[in-house]
């Protein structure tokens, strides 16, 4: 049997989901003059084209053509919008004002040069390479003469930066979708994380590795998509396998009972999801990327995929149950080598509700880890993982709690004089570490899936106590004594702290302005 999900909750119309772009017919021709002027008597009819390559000069014909003898030294922009430069005898040019449009920009690049003026992965739409035949460059020519009028694209993510980790009070922490993006589109001016809607493809990396949710693939939103599942789960025979595939390369058909979900971004789908199916009833989980996946999503997703295998292995399951497959693999996507283990399925409701990307995920290890056939053990994880444990040299942290309000998903906290991390909630961004003044936190690359026997209180472990010190004045209990004392030892031969002055240090900071009030008043 094959049963097919369909997250069909999502639609892109009347919520701003396109983007626009407006291309006028303004074509730059640049690189090598041996791979330009043969394509010079066969530009496409309707593009004004200017060619620019070292040795070509003059004014060309006919009339829609422009030659330049100069090199192009670099560009930037997408359809609609490139600005093109120039390396002259005098520095940079900008080769705007040979560009038919008004604003001298251009619409359209094809670029022949080796390195490319764009090296990224995923081009910006509008610009093409090719290092191919001149069959080839003539039918990439005729592909973009296609884009000129009006051109609407989704727009593919959402970005909560309320949910963001990337950066708190200056520091630097998460950076996992500025490294993923294949298309460059992610940047941080300022250490704020900003998406260009014109330059995202929609390859789904930056959805994939955000640990926290906040970049969201929209057409692989997550209640739709574990809903699309649930219900192919219920017409399916027990425990079938999941793959997930792209919508345009379906499963060969494989023996055995299967369903597959397809979608228009792979690699946006991640570990929650993944986990969630088999809470939800399936076997397994096949994770299918197809031959045109960008080489950035596909490692993305390998090291995803191993993560969330030692999650599996942390709670005493079968790590071969979720498996990364390549579209061109001849071997049949249900035989992934995963024993199935026979276990009640989670409701659907209880995913959803859960709240946001891991604590989904959490709700489905959870799950898992309570009918797991093996006792849950500590495993170690992947370099880069986004779970993990912290570190902690008790001897120096003096409960400043420093680390606490940097934490970006609350998994260090206070409680009761003391300092707690919830292990499921740390995402391994590294902003506690880093900004801790005593260096006593330090990043742990493995997970402990005992810490999910007791459900979210389970996941709690004491980092640092330290027994209040009451304010000398007072009595009120107003820092911890390690705090206090290592204030003092930092300041013992600072003249201002000495005699009544020392005192000043043993105070709550309401009586210690009221004493220094009167010390400065004082006569001396």
């Amino acid at each position: 049997m094959h049963a097919v999900a369909h997250a069909e909750d999502w639609t892109d119309e009347g919520d701003g989901a396109t983007v626009e772009y407006r291309c006028r017919g303004s074509l730059l021709l640049c690189g090598p003059p041996e791979a330009v002027r043969p394509l010079l008597s066969r530009l496409p009819a309707g593009l004004r084209t200017v060619a620019v390559a070292p040795g070509l000069g003059g004014l060309g014909r006919p009339p829609a053509l422009k030659t330049l003898g100069a090199r192009v030294s670099r560009i930037e922009g997408h359809l609609g919008r490139f600005r093109a430069y120039g390396q002259g005898s005098d520095g940079e040019l900008d080769l705007g004002p040979l560009s038919t449009n008004r604003d001298g920009l251009f619409d359209l690049v094809m670029d022949l040069g080796d390195p490319p003026l764009d090296p990224r992965e995923v081009p910006p739409l509008g610009y093409v390479r090719s290092a191919g035949s001149l069959a080839e460059a003539v039918e990439r020519l005729e592909q973009l003469a296609r884009l000129e009028g009006t051109v609407h694209k989704p727009r593919y993510f959402d970005f909560d930066a309320g949910l963001c980790a990337h950066t708190r009070q200056g520091r630097t922490g998460c950076r996992r979708c500025l490294d993923a993006c294949a298309a460059g589109a992610i940047d941080s001016p300022g250490g704020r994380i900003t998406i260009d809607p014109y330059l995202c493809q929609g390859c789904g990396g930056c959805a994939l590795v955000c640990p926290t949710g906040a970049v969201s693939h929209r057409r692989s939103a997550a209640a739709p998509t574990l809903a699309a599942i649930a219900r192919a789960l219920d017409t399916a025979p027990v425990h079938p396998t999941l793959v997930i595939h792209a919508d345009a390369h379906p499963p060969t058909a494989a023996a055995g009972d299967m369903v597959s979900l397809p979608t228009a971004a792979v690699a946006a789908i991640g570990a929650d999801t993944w986990l969630g199916s088999l809470a939800l009833g399936a076997a397994r989980v096949v994770v299918m990327t197809p031959a045109d996946l960008p080489l950035s999503s596909r490692q993305a997703l390998a090291t995803e995929v191993a993560a969330a295998r030692c999650l599996l292995e942390g709670i005493g399951c079968d790590p071969n149950t979720i498996h990364l497959q390549n579209k061109d693999d001849d071997t049949p996507p249900v035989s992934a080598g995963a024993t199935v283990t026979p276990r009640p399925s989670l409701d659907v409701s209880t995913l959803s509700s859960a709240g946001g990307k891991r604590d989904r995920l959490l709700v489905a290890l959870g799950h898992l880890a309570h009918h797991a056939p093996t006792p849950a053990r500590s495993v170690g994880l992947p370099a880069g993982a986004p779970y993990g444990r912290l570190g902690m040299a008790v001897e120096r942290c003096t409960l400043c709690l420093a680390c606490t309000v940097l934490c970006p998903t609350r998994a260090l906290g206070a409680e009761q004089g003391a300092l707690v991390l919830d292990d499921g909630a740390c995402i391994q961004c590294g902003l506690c570490s880093d900004a801790c003044p005593e260096q006593a936190l330090s990043l742990l690359a493995d997970f402990d899936g005992r810490c999910l026997a007791s459900g979210a209180a389970g996941r709690r472990t004491l980092k640092a106590a330290s027994e209040p010190y009451p304010c000398a004045a007072c009595g009120r209990p107003f820092a911890s004594r390690a705090l206090v004392m290592r204030g003092m030892e930092h300041v013992r031969d600072h003249p201002m702290f000495q005699g009544k002055g020392r005192q000043l240090l043993e105070m709550c900071p309401e009586c210690r302005q009221a004493a220094a009030t009167g010390l400065a008043g004082s006569p001396r």
